[in-house]
């Protein structure tokens, strides 16, 4: 039946973790089943330009708070689940943002796939340009697809990502991303304005371990900020293994290489990075 949540709830991604960072936010949710899917409606308190008790912050007024404003369907097709989503941010006297979101995720057999095509527009209110000339208009878009094979063991798998830039901005592929698996690809930094692909595959070896390999590739086209990043590359190579102690306990471990290389050739190259 329809359900209404209210309260501080965590922020969990929608669709796939592409493009998304979690966290908690007050909310108001509610959702209304329907014969074709879940409909969902969402109102999200960001932040609130208040003091701690609770009177407003000096030159501050409603119209500073920063709110959000969901609407967000759950449907299946066949074997393929739909996640469409829209999201309207009004970040004060800043600016307004619209992000439009589709995932989708399903399965054929052995193969399984999930996929993800998002819009980011960014409207800067003209007094806040003024003051910090670097806030520009933008409207970046990003896009990935992971598929997967399950073959007796072994699952293996090729993904692909792409986040757009110019010099008003990029697209990052968001904190939660970690590029399919990586250590250390987008583990410190998300990853923005760039095109990324990998290969992954796993092995079970008996009930308890499993055992998997990570190559990843990520290549920058990014306008928006110095010159070093137009054009840099990076590539990771990395290996884990989880153990399963019990049914609720999992001893997991994993080491990997990583290199940049910037896109200006004056630039200093970086050290290569372990984990």
């Amino acid at each position: 039946g329809h359900q209404l949540h209210v309260g501080l709830i965590p922020v969990n991604p929608w669709g796939t973790v592409f493009g998304d960072a979690a966290g908690e936010a007050y909310r108001i949710r509610y959702d209304i089943p329907t014969d074709y899917g879940t409909i969902i409606g969402i109102i999200q308190k960001g932040t609130e330009a208040t003091n701690t008790d609770g009177t407003k912050t000096a030159n501050m007024t409603e119209s500073d708070d920063k709110d959000a404003y969901y609407l967000l369907y759950v449907g299946k097709l066949g074997n393929v689940n739909l996640y469409p989503g829209f999201k309207y941010a009004d970040n004060g006297n800043e600016s307004t943002g619209f992000v439009g979101i589709l995932g989708v995720k399903g399965e054929f057999g052995n193969i399984g796939f999930e996929s993800e095509a998002m819009v980011v527009d960014t409207d800067y209110n003209s007094a806040y340009t003024a003051a910090d000339p670097t806030k520009l208009d933008s409207r970046t878009y990003g896009a990935y697809l992971n598929v997967w094979n399950v073959s007796g063991n072994i699952t293996a798998g090729a993904l692909g990502a792409y986040g757009s830039s110019d010099s008003k901005g990029s697209f990052g592929f968001g904190g939660d991303f970690d590029a399919g698996g990586a250590k250390i690809l987008g583990y410190d930094d998300t990853i923005e304005g760039a095109l990324l692909g990998a290969f992954y595959a796993d092995y079970d070896i008996g009930d308890k371990l499993t055992i998997g390999g990570y190559a990843g590739l990520v290549k920058y086209h990014r306008e928006d900020t110095t010159t070093q990043w137009d054009g840099a590359k990076a590539w990771e190579l990395s290996a884990d293994a989880a153990y399963k102690i019990t049914d609720n306990l999992v001893y997991d471990c994993g080491a990997g290489i990583a290199q940049l290389k910037w896109g200006d050739s004056s630039a200093n190259e970086p050290d290569r990075a372990y984990r």
